[in-house]
């Protein structure tokens, strides 16, 4: 059986009642948020969730940021995925996806220097997800990433080797 979703994606709160109204009027089966537009707002949040509880639509999953990248915003990037784990959970959302999205490195040695870290924060995340409830699903992109081949993104899976770490494909 084929399940239809929609991914909202948006940058204005209006667009997304607009999505979620499109969603159910489709008939489709769940519907995904991505969070870098959507407002944080407890009211606005709930206001969301009862729109698609009232339409029968789930919300699959959220749409999180990158866990990759300069050692200087790494509490940064570890605070918002904390903050991404605690809205999915809120609204509901079996899973966050998350990315490896950093420039890749010309030479072994600087991948390696942005490699631990990255495992290090998806281990923790993966940890305080599972205190929520939350999966965290981790999705591939070939545009100079550190998940652009299916080589990377089992290496990543093997080290994390976490029960709610798994893989989404792009």
């Amino acid at each position: 059986m084929i399940k239809l979703g929609w991914l909202a994606r948006a940058t204005a709160a209006e667009i997304f009642d607009e999505h979620v109204n499109f969603a159910i009027a489709a008939g489709l089966d769940v519907i995904d948020f991505h969070l870098s537009g959507m407002p944080r707002d407890p009211a606005f949040l709930t206001r969301i969730k009862a729109m698609c509880g009232r339409g029968g639509l789930p919300i699959g999953y959220m749409g999180g940021g990158s866990f990759v990248g300069p050692a200087e915003a790494r509490r940064e990037r570890r605070n918002q995925g904390r903050a991404d784990i605690d809205l999915t959970a809120f609204m509901g959302a079996q899973m966050l996806r998350v990315f490896a999205r950093h420039k890749w490195p010309d030479s072994v040695e600087e991948q390696e220097v942005f490699w631990g870290p990255m495992i290090e924060d998806f281990i923790s995340l993966s940890e305080y997800a599972t205190e929520k409830g939350v999966i965290l699903g981790l999705q591939n992109h070939d545009n100079g990433s550190f998940c652009m081949t299916a080589e990377q993104a089992l290496r990543i899976l093997r080290e994390v080797d976490r029960e709610n770490f798994t893989f989404l494909w792009d």
